[in-house]
């Protein structure tokens, strides 16, 4: 049965281009919505979103911050079409959903019909926007509240010129009585996941959450639960147990726990009431007609975000079919890969997407993800200017500048753009901890270790998942580690501490006596002082733990030819060759080996291809004409 869904679905969707379907692009102005419905009803889904934002932002002034990535509203004409993009639906049993969101790292789908009701059918949706508004705005909160405000929420229904906001949610006031409550302490722990959970007690979660977000909310026309809500968010984003600060702010459990089962039972709930933003006039929304590549490249985004990649690999090679040159395909192609971690296909897909002229900041970025295995000098220059241009297309992306961050860093005198990329990460989403542990590593390289600790424990406040804290945690176990000597070595090496930089990484080495980058920097810093024989060791031990560093072969072969050993540092330049042959440093050096070894015609060879790969090599060509000068006479 499951291989008869799958090959009928394959087929709705390889012949729906020849149905000849038109499909529109609606863009308002926070968000773009394609359709196969009428153009009336795509003007009109636009407009109920920008009315639900505008609803929510007004509820809470303290949003500030936009969602940094891009969002699309595919609209459907009915249950066939919503299926066709969600065929996880098909064979689920009991009601189907009218829609559903789909969040992603780089960026968000919602799919809907609009043959449905407006608010009640929308609220699951209405949930997850407003879940997306409030992650990059509010810091770490334990499960319970970011879930029942989100329900509380996502109950709006707006009337003419009214909206209303938490209305009684009937199914959770119902599901409260006929079953005993979740001790409050259990609901309250932050380490709670209702994701663990049998059915019914995960049910219970939701409903006690709604109903104790509410209860504080919307239960005391005073106003002194709402009071008691915010001093309980800002005990809890300060680092304070999530049970004591909720006494400390609401009152003892056992209290709150009577008084919530006594509202639970109440015959009257309120709802917040407000006048609804000016409504966004539907004519004046720019609309298009989607050619079927574009059509076919937005159907297959959807499938492969929610992990249909056959049904998507199908849509797409239709869409290159139909439009080989379309940058838009190959990036979908590339995406589609990269959820697969097939990195290599998706790099290739993404560098097409670029050749072809893409203008979206995915495909740059992406491609300078899959670079960073690579260790070598000219890989982490491509890197870079693949992220730069990536935050050129999308200037709000935070996770471009925070990769860039942790790339400048890694260049003389990088440290100032280093720290602006950081800093402007987590300006941009401040409550993203992998930001704070960027601008923290940051702090370390420049030896500046308070600086560092102080942005591990900004981030530490803001990681919500336990895997996010146990990372950021580590890092500051690490604070007086090896990677914090090796980083210390680092600074003092750039400011021309020799000495001090050695001590450094031998101490760094005596924690974590494998790592290959402090045996380099341990290298450097000796034959600065002038100790050849350690040095030559020191890069010795830097191949041997890794002997794909290209610049490790390099720096060694430079000891060995400072040293004297002319004809074993040949032999190492050509291996560092072998493994990084586009970086001219590496060429020139050879050339001086080459003429000191008395091999003329072979340096003049080497300099050439310096000044090849740098045309800006001026002392590759003052030893070339050198050399070309002295074989003439």
């Amino acid at each position: 049965m499951a291989g008869s869904l799958v090959l009928s679905l394959a087929f709705a969707a390889t012949s729906s281009a020849g149905q000849k379907t038109r499909w529109i692009e609606v863009i308002s102005p926070h968000f773009r919505i394609i359709s196969d419905a009428d153009e009336s009803d795509a003007r009109r889904v636009a407009r109920e979103f920008e009315i639900i934002r505008s609803v929510f932002r007004s509820a809470l002034p303290t949003l500030v911050a936009e969602p940094r990535r891009p969002l699309t509203i595919l609209a459907t004409q009915n249950e066939d079409g919503l299926i066709s993009l969600l065929p996880q639906f098909n064979d689920s049993g009991g009601v189907r959903p009218v829609g559903a969101f789909l969040e992603g790292s780089l960026e968000h789908h919602i799919v809907l019909r609009v043959d449905s009701s407006r608010y009640d059918s929308f609220r699951p949706i209405y949930h997850e926007y407003f879940h997306l508004l409030t992650s990059i705005n509010t810091g770490r909160l334990p499960t319970w509240l970011m879930e029942g405000l989100a329900d509380v929420y996502a109950n709006t229904a707006v009337r003419g010129s009214t909206a209303e906001i938490g209305n009684a949610r009937l199914d959770y006031l119902d599901l409260l009585v006929r079953h005993q409550s979740l001790p409050l302490a259990t609901l309250l722990a932050e380490d709670t996941d209702p994701h663990e959970w049998d059915a019914l007690d995960a049910s219970i979660f939701y409903a006690q959450s709604w109903a104790s977000a509410h209860f504080l909310l919307l239960g005391d026309r005073a106003g002194n639960g709402k009071q008691a809500l915010n001093n309980y968010i800002a005990r809890v984003r300060k680092g304070e147990d999530a049970v004591t600060a909720f006494e400390a702010s609401v009152g003892p459990l056992d209290k709150v726990q009577r008084a919530l089962a006594g509202y639970i039972r109440r015959d009257a709930f309120y709802a917040m009431r407000m006048n609804a933003p000016p409504s966004i006039d539907e004519a004046k929304l720019e609309v298009r007609a989607l050619s079927t590549a574009e059509t076919l490249v937005a159907r297959a985004r959807v499938l492969s975000h929610g992990g249909h990649t056959q049904l998507a690999r199908l849509l797409l090679a239709e869409a290159l079919a139909a439009n080989p040159s379309s940058p838009l395909a190959y990036e979908a192609l590339g995406l589609l890969e990269w959820y697969q971690h097939r990195n290599a296909e998706a790099a290739q897909a993404f560098a097409e997407a670029i050749r072809l002229g893409s203008t979206s900041y995915i495909p740059y970025y992406l491609s300078a993800l899959s670079l960073r295995s690579e260790s070598t000098k000219a890989a982490v220059d491509r890197q870079a200017k693949k992220l730069r241009r990536a935050v050129e297309l999308n200037p709000r992306f935070a996770p471009a500048y925070a990769s860039l961050a942790i790339i400048t860093i890694q260049y003389p005198e990088g440290n100032a753009a280093a720290l602006d990329f950081a800093q402007t990460a987590t300006e941009l989403e401040p409550n993203a901890p992998e930001h704070w542990l960027a601008l923290a590593q940051v702090w370390l390289a420049m030896n500046r270790p308070d600086e560092a600790r102080s942005a591990a424990e900004r981030g530490l406040t803001s990681a919500r998942a336990g895997k996010e804290r146990t990372v950021v945690t580590r890092f500051l176990d690490s604070l007086e580690g090896a990677r914090a000597h090796y980083l210390r070595g680092n600074a003092l090496r750039s400011s021309g501490d020799a000495i001090g930089a050695a001590d450094a990484y031998r101490t760094a080495i005596s924690l974590a006596p494998n790592d290959a980058a402090t045996y380099n920097g341990l290298g450097i810093a000796l034959r600065a002082t002038g100790n050849l024989e350690a040095a030559v060791q020191a890069f010795r031990e830097t191949v041997r733990f890794e002997p794909g560093n290209a610049a490790g072969h390099s720096n060694l072969a430079n000891a060995l030819h400072a040293r004297g050993a002319i004809l074993e540092a040949i032999v190492t330049y050509r291996l560092a060759i072998r493994l990084d042959p586009d970086h001219g440093g590496t060429h020139r050096a050879l050339g001086d080996a080459l003429r000191d070894s008395g091999q003329r015609q072979a340096a003049i060879a080497a300099y050439r291809r310096a000044i090849e790969l740098d045309q800006n090599d001026d002392r590759a060509k003052r030893k070339l004409e050198a050399m070309v000068t002295r074989s003439l006479h």
